[in-house]
């Protein structure tokens, strides 16, 4: 928690004048967080990943989450996501004790990667993401990332990972989860539509290079399906 301090100035008829100082104690949001402010948890060969997310994988691997029709595409209720993404920010959130809609986590995860103050692809020049062809260049983009969005990256290429060697069950292929969680990863604001689709597919491309790459040489998986259903 934080503690903020506010000075208020009140006036009354006679003209008398108060100051009363007021302290309110917050808790500190790990949403739209700026990276060095969250709690980091271990993850994988010397890696470090925001507590949140971890607590958002263990939540859809116990509750079935990665089997789940059409996970990280489906639209979860409005008011559930605001709800638990609230209990996120107030530290009260339990994967053990809460009972939430498993697409309301998946959707919380893109939620997160989406309102970084810094979107994991920021680094990589336009260009690139735009130019990038094949397993080679592709892994560029990863060598140009810095430490801490290069580690993000990772740990969400494995948790779409863990997805897609479900794919049987919950239908999400490698290029369906690759198109629902790329536009997470990168600041549309400043383009144009045009602009922004089109860097938005050639996004998507790089992301599912980068993850089939992944599922072969780190899961030894051959994903089945290539094309949205």
């Amino acid at each position: 928690p934080c503690t903020v301090t506010e000075m208020l100035h009140l006036c009354v008829d006679d003209g008398v004048k108060y100051f009363v100082i007021i302290n309110v104690e917050s808790e500190r949001a790990v949403f739209g967080t700026d990276l060095d402010l969250l709690e980091m948890v271990p993850f994988g060969e010397g890696m470090l990943v925001p507590k949140v997310l971890a607590q958002m994988r263990e939540y859809l691997v116990q509750h079935g989450g990665l089997e789940q029709e059409g996970i990280f595409r489906l639209a979860p209720d409005e008011v559930d996501t605001r709800l638990t993404k609230e209990s996120f920010n107030q530290g009260t959130f339990s994967p053990a004790s809460a009972s939430v809609d498993v697409n309301c986590i998946a959707n919380l995860v893109k939620v997160f990667f989406r309102e970084l103050p810094i979107q994991v692809l920021a680094s990589v020049p336009c260009n690139l993401l735009l130019t990038a062809e094949g397993e080679e260049e592709c892994q560029k983009v990863m060598d140009l990332l810095p430490q801490m969005s290069r580690w993000l990256f990772t740990w969400l290429l494995d948790l779409m990972c863990e997805v897609v060697m479900h794919e049987e069950r919950n239908k999400m292929s490698s290029r369906n989860i690759a198109v629902v969680v790329s536009p997470n990863l990168f600041n549309q604001l400043d383009m144009n539509p045009l602009q922004s689709l089109v860097l938005s597919q050639k996004t998507v491309n790089v992301v599912h290079t980068l993850l089939v790459h992944r599922l072969r040489s780190v899961y030894h998986y051959e994903p089945h399906q290539t094309q949205m259903r």
